[in-house]
């Protein structure tokens, strides 16, 4: 029998191709190793981080109604005035510039209209803020003329109590109508009437 004299070279050969195979799944499985434990880490440190980043959030304050009104709602500033119209229930208005109330100081227009349900914010400046009022009452340009003895006198209708003008007249000079009528009572509806009224008796 002979032997070739490659076997031993053949042999070694074997050798180095099985330590090569070793060697090559070695080291895939350190690399596997290695990757799934860096991709472990990194899923570990990203929902670390998330957590952190909600418990932050939650832990934040949210801005206070005071705080939202100061940046998104004007405020009627201290010191400053407001035009007010006052609306009366007889049909006249007047129109008046006053310091601004203490009530509406510092107030934005739902504030105060939620309050004042008779009032209408129409704008707000730092200086001067419109708005109008409704009020369930006749104002002070309402007046009762009437015939008392020789004298016609004229009452405001909201101070009755007394006189703000009177004349004198002659009973003699008057229809027994107009008497009537005047002892009872005419209304008129504003200074100018009442002048223009009290000048038809004028002697």
């Amino acid at each position: 029998m002979q032997y070739s004299n490659n076997a031993p070279e053949q042999k070694k050969n074997h050798a180095k191709r099985i330590a090569f195979i070793n060697s090559v799944l070695i080291l895939m499985v350190v690399a596997f190793f290695f990757g799934y434990t860096y991709t472990l880490e990194k899923v570990k440190k990203e929902k670390s981080a998330l957590e952190t980043s909600q418990s932050v959030s939650q832990n934040v304050e949210a801005p206070s109604d005071e705080n939202n009104k100061t940046k998104t709602e004007k405020i009627i500033e201290p010191g400053s005035q407001i035009d007010i119209t006052y609306n009366y229930s007889c049909g006249h208005s007047v129109e008046k510039i006053e310091p601004v109330w203490e009530e509406f100081s510092g107030k934005s227009k739902n504030e105060i209209e939620a309050v004042h349900t008779n009032c209408i914010v129409e704008s707000i400046s730092p200086k001067i803020s419109v708005m109008s009022i409704y009020l369930q009452e006749i104002c002070n340009n309402h007046y009762m003329v009437k015939l008392e003895g020789n004298y016609i006198k004229a009452y405001n209708k909201n101070s009755p109590e007394k006189a703000e003008k009177k004349m004198k007249v002659d009973r003699t000079m008057l229809y027994e109508e107009d008497i009537k009528i005047l002892e009872a009572g005419v209304e008129v509806a504003s200074m100018e009437e009442l002048l223009e009224f009290l000048e038809n008796f004028s002697s």
